[in-house]
């Protein structure tokens, strides 16, 4: 008679943790990603334990990557809604209705922007260069790899 399978203990699962974070890192390619995509397959396989005897790696590379899939799609789905929301105050008219923004509003919005700048001023290259060249020049990973003459899995 086999014995009943277990499931892994905290402590295999966590022995696996630094991993997990490496291959978050490469699928979504920045640090605060990597970072929401471990701790969420922790949360996950502690909660839902694997079985033991099973390849944790495995079992890890399919839920990083679900979840990866999961992060993109919802991405995807806010830049949606926020493009129906700038195409919507583009396509309508100043009449009445119009909300003129405040003067507090604008000067709140004017240090944000300023203090996003300096933070990407501050970043060392190439993640400055890159991270002008994705978010506000709004290119693709492969047009940003031609440019920097480099693999698009660096730029990623």
């Amino acid at each position: 008679m086999r014995p009943e399978p277990r499931p892994a203990s905290v402590e295999e699962i966590l022995a696996h943790a630094e991993w997990v974070r490496r291959l978050a890192l490469g699928l979504v390619g920045n640090e605060a990603g990597a970072d929401d995509l471990t701790q969420e397959a922790m949360m996950r396989a502690i909660e839902r334990p694997p079985i033991q005897g099973s390849s944790l790696r495995a079992w890890f590379a399919r839920v990083v990557r679900n979840l990866a899939i999961d992060q993109g799609r919802r991405r995807q789905r806010r830049v949606a809604r926020e493009l129906k929301v700038v195409e919507g105050q583009a396509g309508s008219s100043v009449g009445v209705d119009a909300e003129v923004p405040q003067p507090s509003d604008i000067h709140a919005r004017l240090e944000m922007q300023e203090q996003l700048a300096q933070a990407v001023r501050e970043l060392p290259e190439p993640y400055r260069t890159t991270t002008v060249l994705y978010y506000f020049d709004q290119l693709g990973t492969e047009e940003i790899a031609v440019r920097l003459k480099v693999q698009s899995s660096t730029v990623r």
